[in-house]
């Protein structure tokens, strides 16, 4: 039997070019109802993510949002809560304090690996949409969804 570890939570993770306020690029999602967590993030988690993550990692909470992609039922009608958070991803990923961006959707992740399915694509910034679109129930390319976005 496949046990999750952990459910329904984004993360960001890149470098920094220079010495940058990283609360003050994120504050763009508490309009969003998304709070961050930054450095304190559990342990299983960090453990599970560690081949992707940069310098920074970034929890982004807000346990209601992967719903979203639920409702994602049509890939021309995209819902609104996603279109905003694809709009604060690709100004996060325009930043030029910001390198290698990379962005981790989990709907759930099992405890054995073999159980879980991954898809991982490399996007430029104005194609966030068509990224995130991967996650939703049509696109069900897995239950994590990794979006490495250029720039």
């Amino acid at each position: 039997m496949a046990y999750v570890i952990f459910d329904c939570t984004q993360f960001l993770t890149f470098n920094m070019k220079g010495k940058v306020d990283i609360e003050n690029i994120l504050q763009i999602f508490n309009k969003l109802d998304f709070s961050f967590q930054i450095g304190d993030i559990e342990y299983k988690k960090r453990q599970y993510l560690k081949k992707w993550i940069k310098s920074t990692l970034v929890e982004l909470k807000n346990d209601e949002f992967i719903g979203e992609f639920e409702e994602w039922k049509e890939k021309d009608n995209i819902p609104v809560p996603i279109i905003e958070f694809a709009n604060c991803i690709q100004g996060i990923a325009e930043d030029e304090r910001v390198d290698n961006l990379t962005l981790i959707l989990v709907h759930y992740v099992y405890e054995q690996e073999e159980n879980n399915k991954l898809f991982e694509i490399t996007i430029n910034p104005s194609k966030i949409i068509e990224g995130l679109y991967h996650a939703s129930v049509f696109g069900n390319s897995g239950n994590i969804v990794i979006l490495n976005i250029e720039n």
